[in-house]
C-alpha cells in the first residue's frame, strides 16, 4: 500500500532509530496509524541507536524490519556477512518451530476428524518467517478453533457412549472394557477411531496414540502373588481394589494360570507359558521346545506373537525370540545369558521368572525381565497386548534391538517411502520411551529422515541424560536440538565423516553453495562455483569423483531426470551458514594434479619410509603435511626434502600423535588399507569381514595410522615364513564397533604368553634394535580418540581356529554418536 505518510517515512533518515516506524513500514497492508507513530516518536525523542534497534527486532522475531534495516541502513553494514548468516539462522529456526507446533496440530485435527492441510502448515511458516508474533496469533487461533470443536465433538460421543452403557450393549462396570477403553482415546483425542468403534467399523492403521498406556496398577493394598492367589481361588475373600485385576479373557486366564505352572519346574510347564503367553499376544497356539539348561537354573524356548501387528513387523522379520524362563530362587540373569561376548549375534531376548526382577540400575540390555506384575496388568486389556508388552520391553533392550546394529540394517528397517519411514521412526520412540510424534517430527525436520543422522539422533534421544528431546508434557514440546552442543557436534561429525577425502569435501560444500530452496542442484553449477572459489584452477575430476562418493553414501540423491538433491534438513541449512568459507578451505586441500611429485624421484632411503604403504605411519605427525606440500611443490631442492624428510621420521618417533576429531567409515578404511598392503606384501592374504556402513567416532588418518601398526606387524610376520593370511573381523556391540585382528603367523614370543599386555610398552620390541614404538603410539593414539571408549589389547591365541593361532588383537571403538 502506497500512502503520502508511508512514502515520507521510508526516506526519512531518522526511521532507523524508532522501531514502530520500522514495524509499520515493514507491514505494507495497512497504513500507518499517525497518532500512534507521532507518540512513539515523541516519546523516544532522538530515538534508540539503529544497531540496538535491530537487535531488538531481530529478538522479537520481526524478521522482515530487521532485513530491510541491513539492506538500507548504512550503520549497519556488513561486509563479514555475519548479520546476514544470524538472521537467515534465526528465519530457518522459527520456520522449524512453526512447522512443529503445525504439524501437532494437523495431527491433533486428523485423529479428531477435522480438515486441516499441510498448506495451512505452510502458512504458519511462510508467517513465522516474516514475523514470529504473526505466526504465534494464527496458531493460537486455529488452537482455539480446533479444541472448541473437538472439546464440542468429545461431548457428544460421551453422551452416546453413556447411553448404549445404559442400554447394556457396551460394558461400563469393569475398568478394563469398552467404556474405560473408548474413554482414554477420547482423553487422548482419537474421536475418529471412537466413532469407527462405535460404528463398529473395522480398525485403521495402527499409530502409537491409538494404544492408551498399561495401567500401573494399585500395589498399596495387594502384593503381585496375592492378586494371582485371587484370580485362581474363586472361593476366597476378595479385599477391596480386587474387581481391577479380573482377567478380561480367558487368554488372560490361561497366561496367569501356566505362570502358577512354574512352581513344578519342568520343562512342560516352561512350554506351557511360552505356548499361553504367545495366544494372549494374538500368535498361533503351538507349543514351543523348552529345554533345560545344563546348570539347571531355569529353561530356554521361543516367544511368538510380540511382534505379530503390523506396524512392529518390520522391526523383527521372523518375529520370534528367545524366551528364558527361570527356575524359582533364581534372581538374576545367569552370567553367560548376560553378558555373551562381543558378538554381532548378540540378539534381544525376554526373561521371566517368579524371583527375577528387572535391573534397571544396569541400563538398557538385551535381555529384558518381564514380571508377575506385567502379566497381571497385561490379562487386564483385551486388544495390543503385543504393542503394550513390548513397550515394557523395549524400553529395557538397547536401540539396535529395534533399528538394527549398522545404518544399513536401520535402512532396511525404514523402508524406502518418507510416509512410511516416519511411521517407523515414530514407533520407535513411542516403544523405548524416547519421544512422541513431535520428537519424530522434530527428528525429520533436522536429519531429512537420513537413516545415519537419525541414528544418531535415537541414540541420544535413547540415553537418560543426553537433555534432548526433553520431557514430553502435555504441551508437546521437544527442545530444540540446536541448543544442544554435544548432540549437534555429532550430527556434524556423521555428516562431514562422510567425506572420506578432499574430493568429497569440497564437492559436499559446492553442493550446500549452489542448492536451491528445494534442495535441488547440478553437478555442473557445482563445478562452476568451486571453479571460480579457485581463482580458475581445474577442479572438474576433483568434483566429479567427490559428487560419486556422496551419491554413493546417500548424502546426495539423484530424481530419475538425473538432478541431484540435497535432503534439505535442518542441520544442512545450519551448515549453509558456513558452506562458502569451508568451500574456499577445502579447495585449497584439493591434491595438486602434478603427475608425480618430487619425491618420488628422490632416491634416498628416507623417502621410502614416507612413501607408499609406509607413509600412513606418520598421518599423525604435523610435519608430514608440510613434507607432502614440499614434496608436490615444483622447484624444490632435494636437499630441503631430505631435511624435512628426516624431520618427520624424527617426530613420529619422538612425539605424541596429534589426533584430530572426527569419524570416519571403518568399512572403507580396512579395505584401502587391504588393497596397499598387498602392493608392499604379495604373499599375505587379508580377510576383512566388517559390516557395511559401520561409521566409528575415529578421524580417518587416526584409524589408517591405528590398522597400518597392526597390519604391518603381522605382515612383516608372515613374509618371514614365506606368507600366510591376516584376518579382520568386525562385530558391532552396543555403542562400540570391534575389531579382532588374528593372523596365521608364529604369534607372540613365548616371553610375552600370558602377560600380553608387554607388547603395547614403548621400546619393547623382538625385531631387534630401533623397533617397539608401533603399538604403544597405537594405544597412546586410542586413548587421545576417547580415552574411556577406545582401547585395544592382545588376547590368547589358543581359543582361535587352527589356521589363525598367531597373534591376537582386539581393538574397540566408538560408533559414530556413541553416547559420552
Amino acid at each position: 500500500m502506497t500512502t503520502p505518510l508511508r512514502d515520507l517515512l521510508a526516506t526519512w533518515p531518522g526511521r532507523f532509530r524508532h522501531r514502530a516506524v520500522l514495524l509499520a513500514l515493514a507491514d505494507e497492508t495497512a497504513d500507518p496509524g499517525r497518532e500512534a507513530l507521532g507518540n512513539d516518536i515523541l516519546d523516544g525523542f532522538g530515538g534508540r541507536e539503529p544497531v540496538e534497534v535491530y537487535e531488538r527486532l531481530l529478538h522479537e522475531g520481526e524478521f522482515t524490519a530487521a532485513e530491510a534495516m541491513l539492506l538500507e541502513c548504512a550503520e549497519l553494514d556488513d561486509p563479514s556477512g555475519e548479520r546476514w548468516a544470524t538472521l537467515v539462522a534465526a528465519r530457518d529456526r522459527a520456520d522449524d518451530a512453526a512447522r512443529l507446533e503445525g504439524g501437532e496440530l494437523m495431527r491433533r485435527a486428523e485423529a479428531a476428524g477435522l480438515e486441516m492441510g499441510p498448506d495451512e502448515v505452510d502458512e504458519f511458516a511462510a508467517a513465522a518467517r516474516r514475523r514470529q508474533p504473526e505466526a504465534a496469533l494464527l496458531l493460537k487461533d486455529r488452537t482455539e478453533r480446533i479444541d472448541r470443536i473437538i472439546d464440542d465433538e468429545a461431548g457428544i460421543l460421551r453422551t452416546r457412549i453413556a447411553a448404549r452403557s445404559a442400554d447394556g450393549e457396551i460394558d461400563a462396570q469393569e475398568p478394563h472394557g469398552t467404556a474405560a477403553d473408548l474413554e482414554a482415546l477420547l482423553q487422548a483425542g482419537q474421536l475418529r477411531i471412537v466413532r469407527s468403534r462405535l460404528a463398529h467399523e473395522p480398525p485403521t492403521a495402527l499409530f502409537p496414540e491409538a494404544v492408551p498406556p498399561l495401567w500401573p496398577g494399585d500395589w498399596r493394598k495387594l502384593t503381585p502373588q496375592r492378586v494371582l492367589d485371587l484370580i485362581r481361588d474363586e472361593t476366597a475373600q476378595r479385599e477391596a481394589g480386587f474387581a481391577r485385576w479380573k482377567p478380561a479373557d480367558r487368554h488372560g486366564r490361561e497366561l496367569l494360570d501356566a505362570y502358577a505352572g512354574l512352581e513344578h519346574n519342568h520343562e512342560s510347564s516352561a512350554a506351557r507359558l511360552a505356548a499361553a503367553l504367545a495366544r494372549a499376544l494374538g500368535a498361533g497356539a503351538t507349543e514351543p521346545q523348552a529345554d533345560r539348561r545344563p546348570d539347571g537354573d531355569g529353561f530356554v524356548t521361543s516367544l511368538d506373537g510380540l511382534f505379530a501387528e503390523e506396524p512392529l513387523r518390520r522391526f523383527h522379520t521372523s518375529g520370534r525370540i528367545d524366551f528364558f524362563i527361570a527356575r524359582p530362587d533364581v534372581r538374576e540373569i545367569p552370567a553367560d545369558l548376560a553378558d555373551p561376548g562381543h558378538s554381532a549375534d548378540r540378539r534381544p531376548c525376554v526373561a521371566l521368572g517368579p524371583d527375577l526382577e528387572p535391573s534397571g540400575y544396569l541400563g538398557r540390555t538385551h535381555v529384558a525381565v518381564v514380571t508377575l506384575r506385567d502379566l497381571l496388568r497385561l490379562a487386564t486389556v483385551r486388544e495390543r497386548r503385543a504393542v503394550l508388552l513390548l513397550r515394557l520391553i523395549a524400553r529395557q533392550w538397547p536401540l539396535h534391538a529395534l533399528t538394527g546394529p549398522t545404518v544399513q540394517d536401520f535402512r532396511r528397517v525404514l523402508a524406502t517411502d518418507r510416509d512410511t519411514a516416519w511411521q517407523t521412526l515414530r514407533w520407535i520412540l513411542d516403544l523405548t520411551g524416547a519421544g512422541d510424534a513431535v520428537a519424530a517430527d522434530a527428528m525429520a525436520g533436522c536429519t531429512g529422515m537420513d537413516p545415519g543422522l537419525l541414528l544418531v539422533m535415537l541414540r541420544a534421544a535413547v540415553k537418560p541424560d543426553s537433555g534432548w528431546p526433553g520431557p514430553v508434557s502435555r504441551s508437546h514440546r521437544v527442545e530444540p536440538w540446536e541448543d544442544h552442543p554435544q548432540l549437534v557436534g555429532a550430527l556434524e561429525g556423521e555428516l562431514l565423516g562422510r567425506c572420506t577425502d578432499p574430493q568429497s569435501e569440497a564437492a559436499f560444500w559446492a553442493a550446500l553453495v549452489v542448492a536451491g530452496p528445494d534442495g535441488r542442484l547440478t553437478e555442473e553449477d557445482m563445478r562452476v562455483i568451486a571453479e571460480a572459489v579457485a581463482g580458475g584452477r581445474d577442479v572438474d575430476a576433483a568434483i566429479a569423483a567427490g559428487t560419486k562418493v556422496l551419491l554413493a553414501n546417500g548424502t546426495l540423491g539423484q530424481t530419475a531426470e538425473g538432478e541431484l538433491t540435497l535432503r534439505n534438513s535442518g542441520l544442512e541449512r545450519r551448515l549453509r551458514q558456513r558452506a562458502d568459507a569451508e568451500l574456499a578451505a577445502a579447495v585449497e586441500r584439493l591434491p595438486a594434479t602434478d603427475a608425480a611429485p618430487a619425491a618420488e624421484s628422490a632416491v634416498a632411503p628416507e623417502f621410502a619410509l614416507l612413501t607408499g604403504w609406509a607413509a600412513h605411519r606418520h598421518l599423525l605427525t604435523p610435519s608430514y603435511a608440510v613434507f607432502r606440500e614440499l614434496a608436490e611443490a615444483e622447484g624444490t631442492e632435494p636437499g630441503e626434502l631430505l631435511d624435512r624428510a628426516r624431520t618427520v621420521l624424527a617426530e613420529t618417533a619422538s612425539s605424541d600423535p596429534v589426533v584430530p576429531v572426527g569419524t570416519a567409515a571403518l568399512d572403507t578404511v580396512l579395505t584401502s588399507l587391504t588393497a596397499e598392503l598387498r602392493s608392499a606384501f604379495s604373499k599375505v592374504h587379508v580377510d576383512v569381514r566388517c559390516p557395511e556402513d559401520t561409521r566409528v567416532a575415529v578421524a580417518d588418518d587416526a584409524l589408517r595410522v591405528v590398522f597400518h601398526e597392526l597390519l604391518d606387524n603381522a605382515a612383516e610376520a608372515l613374509s618371514s615364513q614365506k606368507g600366510g593370511t591376516i584376518r579382520m573381523d568386525v562385530s558391532l556391540q552396543a555403542y562400540d564397533a570391534v575389531v579382532d585382528v588374528r593372523d596365521s603367523g608364529p604369534g607372540f614370543a613365548t616371553d610375552v604368553r600370558g602377560r600380553e599386555r608387554m607388547v603395547f610398552r614403548e621400546g619393547y620390541s623382538t625385531r631387534g634394535a630401533g623397533r617397539g614404538a608401533g603399538l604403544s603410539r597405537v594405544m597412546k593414539i586410542l586413548r587421545l580418540v576417547r580415552p574411556d571408549f577406545a582401547d585395544i589389547s592382545a588376547l590368547p591365541s589358543d581359543t582361535a581356529s587352527s589356521t589363525l593361532r598367531g597373534a591376537h588383537f582386539r581393538v574397540v571403538l566408538p560408533l559414530a554418536g556413541h553416547p559420552d
